[in-house]
């Protein structure tokens, strides 16, 4: 006999279909999306001399974060002004050459010879110019270069995206080379989450299906 107390809990009435699903709890973590990270570094081997970051400092896009001291970048400047001086002087020769020419106290072989000097000058300016562009100079900088004839061994690091410091990489003294990554940028407006789902309930789960985290570090978020 069943009890009256648990018949009068009873409801009859027609059978109908509903979805009937568990919850599935799995550990996952918080990740930086790897299409907004910057790996900030130096197209030229040099030494470290400042640092202007600190780790979790929020950074600005071109905002310069390190400096450094290259003897390279300062020996490719010096060979580009050389060069400068060398078309030049070329140059300067070619038009006596030609007044000699016009006055017939030279042939046309020596003017041809000149003319081809320049040429080679030229081509040894326009080398030490495409190196110095690899090496992170810009035009004006080249322009004022050879406007000013000084020589500047510090170049800087800037940042390319808008973000937060994850990393120094490096300490100030540090020698680096390109390959070397000096600080680490990532925008954090946007994150992966990444869950650690069994395999055996892979085959569980639909695009569009809600899904709930719970950080630690942030209780009730």
């Amino acid at each position: 006999m069943v009890p009256a107390a648990q018949l009068a809990r009873l409801r009859l009435g027609e059978p109908n279909w509903t979805e009937v699903a568990a919850d599935l709890k799995v550990p996952a973590r918080l990740e930086v999306d790897e299409t907004r990270v910057a790996r900030l570094g130096s197209p030229v081997t040099g030494r470290v001399t400042a640092l202007h970051v600190l780790e979790g400092q929020a950074v600005k896009r071109g905002e310069v974060i390190a400096t450094l001291h290259s003897t390279e970048l300062a020996a490719a400047q010096s060979g580009y002004l050389k060069a400068i001086s060398q078309q030049q002087l070329a140059e300067r020769a070619v038009g006596r050459a030609r007044q000699l020419l016009t006055a017939e106290v030279i042939g046309e072989a020596e003017l041809l010879r000149r003319e081809s000097e320049v040429a080679q000058a030229s081509a040894e300016v326009d080398a030490f110019r495409d190196q110095l562009a690899m090496l992170g100079v810009s035009n004006e900088a080249l322009s004022t270069l050879a406007a000013t004839r000084k020589v500047n061994s510090t170049t800087p690091i800037t940042a390319t995206i808008d973000g937060i410091a994850l990393k120094r990489m490096v300490t100030v003294g540090q020698v680096v080379q390109p390959a070397d990554a000096v600080v680490v940028l990532a925008d954090l407006t946007s994150l992966w989450l990444v869950a650690d789902v069994p395999e055996q309930a892979v085959g569980a789960l639909r695009a569009g299906m809600t899904v709930q985290a719970e950080i630690t570090s942030l209780p009730g978020h």
